[in-house]
């Protein structure tokens, strides 16, 4: 940065404005403020334009997704360019970088839609009422994880011409993953591209309660009416319509109407049509006669770029390793990412404190602490998130193994971590492995220090105080720790200090 004078900065800032410009439209808006927000060109060097963004991932996914994009705009302003490379610049993460355009900024003009709600949170749809749609959960809003490219095609092909080949659309997984997000957004796309049809969302409990005051008030002809006006029909939570049986059957009458009349149908439970065994089988097969697709857990990179598209949202600036410690710990759903990111930020407003990852560590202890309690397995001290997992394997934890472990993990020898080389690619294994004897193996300072070449007891001493400082805060060395010990597994004999 200090090599480009304001002059510079200025003209690479004002094309960077430009091209972005040309880029927002064919962008959603989240989307757009999470990846572009700390991104400026670098430098333009002959045929190559050089942008830079402030992490590995950003780069990975901004190449991945607009590449092309980028390239496009950038060849239309400055003809000479004939190539985009990208590169991470860690100094963009400051809030104060000048090199950077706030983004924002290119949507002041953007005209606001905004669908007003009625205060009970419903809409009447001729004398049928339905639960609103909430506009929260956009197509746009929805993070595509790898492995759940299945079931958000399926749903964006549904919005394009519904009551098509997808009918019914079964989507199912478990808690918090995303289902009802993905069925709201479905139904909000469909209104976007086809505002004349009617769109009903309703939850299984709602349908048996209208199902059970329609039988009461003998108006089950009345009911029947109601729900087959719609153009599509949305249904969460179905698992819930087991041993109801008058519920059941009409609603197997009722998807039946609406499927032959190439009226959609979307239904969503927490486990495949086969497993739901208080069902009717008529039922179960008529689920099934669509699409039956699976929502899964999201892996760490979805869990990040949810996180990131919430800090655009909320408009406060993160670090990335705040995000990716909680992106990491947090795994086992959306919900639950959610909910941790929340009270992290809630933390930051209401403490006016910094946004740091020893923050984001305090949240998941806290986070897993609440977890525990929940389970009925907590106990008198809080999980200690930075030992790795509980043995499973049976074999004895030596020095040699782990040296061996060390040294496939970090992808060095043996010989280099016990030899005199100081570089930091094979001190920190070094360090690594010193911590684990003593904790593993129980030697003292100096047992340790002769099988790694003689070193003092103040050299092994330095080294696992250093490493169990880094455990207090640094999510990287955490998780690499927690998997060395599944490799090694906790069962090791305690040694005896010598």
């Amino acid at each position: 940065m200090e090599s480009l004078n304001t002059q510079k900065i200025a003209e690479l800032k004002d094309l960077w404005r430009q091209v972005l410009t040309r880029l927002q439209p064919t962008i959603s808006k989240n989307h757009f403020v999470t990846w572009f927000n700390k991104s400026c060109i670098l430098d333009i060097d002959g045929s190559v334009c050089k942008i830079g963004f402030p992490s590995a991932y950003s780069v990975a996914w901004v190449k991945d997704h607009y590449d092309v994009k980028i390239l496009q705009a950038v060849s239309e302003i400055k003809s000479e360019v004939k190539e985009v490379s990208y590169d991470v610049d860690g100094a963009l993460n400051d809030q104060d970088d000048i090199r950077c355009v706030q983004v924002k900024e290119l949507f002041a003009d953007s005209e606001k839609k905004v669908r007003h709600l009625s205060a009970s949170g419903e809409i009447a749809i001729g004398e049928l009422r339905s639960k609103f749609l909430n506009p929260k959960y956009s197509l746009d809003a929805f993070v595509v994880a790898k492995d759940n490219t299945l079931p958000y095609s399926a749903c964006m092909a549904i919005a394009s011409a519904p009551g098509g080949i997808y009918n019914p659309l079964f989507v199912y997984g478990g808690v918090g993953l995303g289902k009802t997000h993905l069925l709201h957004a479905t139904g909000l796309e469909v209104l976007k591209n086809y505002p004349d049809k009617v769109v009903v969302y309703v939850t299984s409990e709602q349908f048996v309660n209208d199902i059970v005051g329609a039988i009461r008030n003998q108006k089950m002809n009345h009911l029947k009416d109601k729900y087959r006006k719609a153009d599509v029909l949305i249904v969460d939570d179905v698992q819930f319509f087991g041993k109801k049986e008058a519920s059941q059957r009409e609603f197997f009458h009722t998807i039946n109407d609406l499927c032959e009349n190439n009226k959609q149908v979307i239904l969503s439970s927490d486990r495949p049509p086969t497993e739901l065994d208080d069902l009717e089988d008529r039922l179960k097969s008529r689920f099934g006669m669509g699409m039956v697709v699976e929502i899964l857990p999201p892996d760490f990179e979805t869990r990040l770029a949810i996180l990131q598209n919430r800090c655009a949202e909320s408009g406060i600036t993160v670090p990335n390793d705040a995000l990716e410690c909680i992106a990491h710990y947090i795994d086992k759903n959306v919900r639950d990412l959610v909910g941790a990111f929340n009270q992290f930020i809630g933390h930051v407003k209401f403490n006016n404190s910094v946004p740091t990852a020893e923050l984001a560590m305090s949240i998941v202890q806290k986070f897993y602490a609440r977890e525990m309690m929940i389970k009925n397995a907590y106990k008198p001290t809080a999980p200690n998130i930075y030992q790795g997992s509980s043995a499973t394997s049976t074999e004895i934890v030596t020095a040699e193994r782990i040296l061996a472990v060390i040294s496939e993990f970090y992808r060095i020898t043996a010989e280099e971590l016990t030899g005199e080389s100081r570089r930091k690619e094979i001190l920190v294994p070094r360090q690594v492995c010193m911590y684990l004897m003593r904790e593993f193996l129980n030697y003292s300072y100096e047992r340790i220090g002769a099988d790694f070449g003689g070193r003092n007891h103040t050299t092994v001493m330095h080294a696992c105080e250093k490493i169990t400082g880094e455990l207090k805060a640094d999510y990287r060395m955490i998780r690499d720790l927690n998997s060395i010990k599944s490799s090694l597994g906790t069962c090791g004999a305690s040694g005896v200090r010598s």
